[in-house]
This record gives C-alpha cells, structure tokens and sequence, in this order.
C-alpha cells in the first residue's frame, strides 16, 4: 500500500505534554520537511529504527511499535514480511547520508547524533534471521507466527501411523511416566538435585523403576528453573530474561538406547555442542511432506560415536539407527535422555537451534517448534495452568 507518510518518525521529532504526576503524552508532531508519498509500511519501518536505537533488545522494543500501529491500521501479511528488510535498510540509507553530510559539513555536530547508534543497532540486527523477525511481528499483530506450522501439523497428524519409533520401546503402547520437571515440581525439590546430573538422574530413573517402565518422558512447552547456566541468560532493557520453555520433548532411558530416525529424510547437520548444559553431540535430519514443505527433526544428548558415521546430504531411511543416548560426561551434564525436537523452520541455526525459549517469545517458538507428541504417538496433559506464562 502506498500513502502520504511523515518519514521521520523519531524522539526528536515528537512533543509531549503532562499527563498527570508521573507521565507524558504525545501531544504533536513536527518537522513535515520530509514528507513523501511512499509505501506506508515505511512510516513504520522509520520509527523502529529510531526506536531500537540503543536498546539492548532491539526486537522486543520493536514489537510494541509494530502492535501499536497495527491497533491502529492493520499492516498487512505483505508488509509484515518486508518489515524487518526495511528497518535495516532505513539504517543503512541513515549512515550513508550521515556519512556524506559530514564530509559537506565536518564542523555540524548535529549530523552525529544518530550515526553511531545506527551503526551499533546494525551490527546486532545483523544477527537476528529475519524469518524470525516477521514471525515476532506476525505475534505482536496476533497474527499466526508461523502459518506454515498448522500445514505441517496436519500433514503429521495424518502420517501418524507410519511413522517408525524414535527408540526401540513403543512409547505410544507402553504409556511411560511423565516425568514432571516444571517450576513446581515436586520431584527435585529444593535441594541441589537440579543442579547435579548424577543425583536427576538418579531421582528419574528411580521413577522409572516405580511404573516398570524403561522410558521417561519430559514434556514439551512446559517451563523449568533447571537451565541454570549463563548460556541460558538473555540481557534484555528490563530485567535479564532466562530461557525456560522446552521446546521439545525428552525420552529419558539408560545410557547406550538406541536412536531412530521417525520418517524418511537426509542429514542436515551433526554437530558436538560441548558446552555446560547444551546439547552434546547433535544430529538435526530434514524432511518434507508429500506436498514438499520442509521441516527438521533434532536429536540432542546423544552419545559422541554418534557423530561418527553421519555426513551431511545422507540420506536416512524412516527407522534406520542414527545414534545412542549419551552419558552425562558427554551429553552436556544431564540426566541420560534423548531431546526430541520438530522445527518448521531452522533460522540457519542446524545444530545449534535453540531447545528453551524465553516466556516472552513462548508463541513464536513454540509455532517454529510443534509439539513432537504426535511423532511419537503420545497424548500427554499439557504443563499445569501453573506453569504457563
């Protein structure tokens, strides 16, 4: 769509009155001097440009922009898509122009104000995949996030029954324990148990033994206080975030358990995540439905001789072995299991995708991520109303 536009939507721009004791409202707008017809989706992409700048978490601030304006006048599935594009190209267009108009005038302090800010806000959107941009934007509008997830989804519900075991137990059968790691988990307690891999895994595999069971299953989107290490901590300008939704789902069994690949597909990428509480070695496989969408099955914990055979481009057969379930010393200092993940869409990330998520964003990873029970043939309770964010 294309309209009027004011074009420079930013704080200097912007008058505001008092508004009671402790607040100011936006009272005005100046400086029309350059007011273009253009794509309307450029007086937003404008202002979260200059509203990012100097944030620490520059996407958060952009979604309240972007849901403002869209109560407003809605924005379009066409302009979502480009949004994150034209913010960074407002940017790149701002320090050009900076750049110039500094050689034409060095002595104007003025034309630094926002060179530097811009810069600095270019080198951290650099690192934000725009897919996943659009789906942030998509939720901030109450959009679907991700609106190819539902047709994967479906596709999975109606290839249920073909689907091979992901570990030699037939899990859909054999009903196995939830094994209950949410915020109020009454399993580990207040003791150090969460925080020592021996003594998790002692306390699940004792629940195990209970139900005579040789599998445990940890549930997807439920929130935990496990992820205690720093890689888990998301600086943001609030409060430091940590990330605690699960995306995926846990089969926890004895070290040596054999790994199947669900369906038909190829190796995308193998991968040892060695450090404290991530993946260990990881093996993501792709595949598509009938229709050719491409989705992505993750298979983290694994044992380190599982990365030994695999290449990228291989193909796999649907329930051909692709590894074993590692130990703590080489899983990431866990509790023995394999971390059993969908992903509708991989953000370039391979083996190194996210398996928690911050509460904030909990609808946008959980649409990149759908539940993986109906692979596996389960019909588990959601997490408590307790647990949800």
């Amino acid at each position: 769509r294309t309209s009027i536009i004011h074009s420079d939507g930013n704080d200097y721009n912007i008058l505001v009155s008092p508004c009671n004791r402790w607040h100011q409202r936006v009272s005005g707008l100046i400086d029309f001097g350059d007011m273009v017809h253009s794509q309307t989706i450029n007086e937003v992409a404008i202002a979260c440009a200059y509203a990012l700048m100097g944030k620490t978490d520059p996407l958060t601030a952009a979604v309240h922009v972007v849901a403002g304006y869209h109560r407003e006048l809605a924005i379009t599935d066409a302009e979502l898509s480009v949004l994150f594009d034209l913010i960074c190209m407002r940017l790149c267009t701002s320090v050009c122009h900076s750049a110039h108009q500094i050689r034409m005038a060095p002595d104007n302090p003025y034309l630094l104000i926002s060179q530097q800010p811009a810069w600095d806000l270019l080198f951290t959107l650099e690192k934000i995949h725009p897919s996943f941009a659009e789906a942030t934007f998509r939720d901030a509008c109450g959009l679907d996030p991700v609106p190819r997830n539902r047709q994967i989804v479906d596709w999975l519900a109606d290839h249920q029954s073909a689907f091979a075991p992901v570990l030699n137990a037939n899990i859909s059968t054999d009903k196995p324990p939830v094994i209950d790691l949410s915020v109020d988990t009454p399993l580990l307690g207040a003791g150090p148990q969460k925080d020592d891999p021996t003594a998790m895994a002692r306390l699940i595999f004792r629940e195990l033994e209970d139900a005579g069971s040789r599998v445990g299953i940890g549930r997807y989107n439920e929130v935990r206080l496990i992820y205690t290490s720093d890689t888990f901590k998301v600086d943001t300008d609030a409060a430091p975030e940590y990330r605690t939704v699960h995306l995926g789902l846990d089969l926890f069994a004895q070290p040596g358990e054999p790994v199947h690949a669900f369906m038909e597909g190829h190796v995308h990428s193998v991968h040892n995540n060695c450090g404290h509480q991530d993946y260990g070695p990881t093996i993501v496989l792709a595949h598509q439905t009938d229709n050719g969408l491409p989705f992505f099955s993750l298979h983290g914990h694994l044992a380190a001789s599982s990365l030994e055979g695999l290449r990228p481009g291989e193909a796999v057969a649907a329930g051909q072995q692709i590894g074993v379930i590692g130990t703590p010393s080489e899983n990431g200092g866990w509790a023995p299991h394999l971390h059993f993940q969908l992903i509708v869409d991989l953000l370039d990330l391979g083996a190194g995708f996210p398996g928690v998520a911050r509460p904030s964003q909990r609808r946008v990873w959980t649409a990149l991520c759908p539940d993986p029970s109906i692979v596996v043939g389960l019909d588990i309770a959601p997490p408590t109303a307790r647990t949800r964010h």
